[in-house]
């Protein structure tokens, strides 16, 4: 498998638009792995993971098309997360190309708002299905579990994914607090009885530096604690790699600051663009 993250910035993005701050003035200033569009990733050229107000922009930048894909997994129904004119303009005279169906995926509040685009899902060559917490679905050779995330209240229901070609696995946490023990169960034991141990783990850490107890998010530290809790359960593969992400200018410094608190510390900063093949 190979990712790519497309975006690893919180929904105010860095630098925030608005917002000139120490830490936004610096994203500036450094350029280069600093500013973080929305995020999103993309898994094999096949599998996008949220598609967000700023995917044009980073495939752009990276020289990516996204005609390929065949499968959305959406994790919450969040703008920074779900940004509908993205498919939209799928249909016939935005898209001068035919395109394959998109099979998209998300809880029922997030599949609601895709249902209600104008026009239906066949004039944007869509198939939706609302996927519920702790089960399995399959899409174009992947099998991926949907995860309780601790995140948004009800009636937004928040996932984050495992995902498997039947080789290598992905856990892809975004947008959550520490897992909820359900979560945990899970995992160590699936409704289909598959063993989940991941090649690449991506974990939430939008706090950054705040250690706050009871967030929808994680920080730096938190994340080093669900690591640890990961490899405790047996979930990482012993060569797995761990990546920090969805970073927001509020919690977390600029990415060349990040990679030196970081160091020995068993997790990787994301960057925009960072690729992973697994």
């Amino acid at each position: 498998m190979r990712i790519v993250f497309l975006g690893t910035g919180a929904a105010e993005a860095v630098p925030g638009l608005w917002c000139e701050c120490e830490r936004c003035e610096a994203a500036r200033r450094e350029g280069g792995q600093a500013p973080r569009a929305r995020t999103a990733a993309l898994i094999d050229g096949r599998l996008l993971i949220d598609c967000g107000p700023d995917l044009a922009a980073a495939t752009n930048r990276l020289g990516l098309s996204l005609a390929p894909v065949r499968t959305l997994l959406i994790t919450h129904d969040h703008s920074d997360h779900l940004y509908t004119p993205n498919l939209e303009i799928r249909r016939a005279g935005f898209c001068a190309t035919p395109l394959p169906t998109l099979s998209v995926f998300g809880s029922g509040s997030a599949i609601g708002r895709v249902r209600a685009i104008e026009g239906g899902e066949e004039s944007m060559t869509l198939r939706t299905t609302e996927v519920a917490e702790f089960t399995t679905g399959t899409s174009d050779g992947y099998e991926f579990l949907a995860l309780r995330a601790n995140h948004a209240k009800p009636p937004m229901v928040p996932l984050f994914y495992a995902i498997t070609d039947g080789h290598s696995s992905l856990l892809y946490a975004h947008d959550t607090g520490r897992f909820p023990e359900a979560t945990l169960r899970c995992l160590a034991q699936p409704p289909d009885g598959r063993r989940w141990q991941f090649d690449v783990v991506s974990l939430d850490a939008t706090n950054g530096t705040l250690n706050k107890a009871h967030s929808s998010h994680m920080s730096l530290a938190q994340a080093g604690e669900t690591r640890r809790e990961l490899v405790e359960r047996g979930l990482l593969k012993s060569e797995g790699t761990v990546v920090v992400n969805h970073f927001s200018h509020n919690g977390a410094p600029v990415h060349s600051e990040l990679v030196e608190l970081l160091r020995d510390s068993g997790l990787q900063p994301a960057y925009d663009g960072l690729t992973i093949d697994f």
